[in-house]
């Protein structure tokens, strides 16, 4: 495992957020919303591709992500968003490699296969984290944190509104990106 995946384990593992290490306590009022421009257009199959991602990354990091036009904005505290940004830029550029080597087939192939790979990421995320919280200290710890989370969300976008992603048509390209998804690091190698 990564080093970056490493400490996540440790964090859920000992009921910490690595705002526990650094500081002796946060509050709610630690929320933030920070966006950024992925460089997208709107109408491209990379927006929702990429939001869904995003999603998933975001939301088993205590965070939660929200599209606003072409930006991404994540809700959470700074270190988890730092975490979830890097982590997300990380898994899209390999995503996006990955689709890069197959036989160009269109934009529907493209979309299917990312969504594979996305949506088997999220299923090993949620499983990750599924682990961690079978204490009942750390659900308590998490229900707490989602608590103040979903406050600050209501906060920063009072009017947001859940949306769904089409499934996809290729099934053959979709089951390509699920393999993909299962190999991915999910977390970022450390170079030397």
């Amino acid at each position: 495992a990564t080093a970056a995946t490493k400490v996540q384990e440790l964090l859920l593992a000992h009921n910490l957020t690595l705002a526990q290490v650094e500081l002796a306590e946060s509050s709610a009022g630690d929320y933030l919303n920070i966006d950024h421009d992925i460089g997208t257009a709107s109408s491209s199959w990379k927006v929702n591709c990429r939001l869904h991602l995003l999603s998933a990354v975001a939301r088993y990091n205590f965070c939660r992500a929200i599209q606003a036009g072409d930006n991404f904005s994540i809700v959470g505290r700074k270190h988890n968003v730092e975490a979830v940004w890097q982590l997300y830029f990380w898994l899209d550029r390999a995503i996006l490699d990955a689709a890069g080597v197959l036989p160009s087939r269109g934009s529907k192939y493209r979309r299917a296969f990312y969504l594979g790979a996305t949506r088997t990421i999220s299923d090993r995320l949620y499983k990750q984290r599924q682990r961690h919280e079978v204490h009942p200290d750390t659900q308590a710890l998490v229900l707490a944190s989602d608590t103040r989370l979903t406050a600050a969300v209501s906060q920063f976008f009072p009017s947001i509104k859940d949306v769904s992603i089409r499934s996809p048509r290729d099934s053959d390209a979709y089951a390509l990106g699920q393999q993909t998804g299962k190999t991915l690091a999910l977390g970022r190698p450390l170079t030397t």
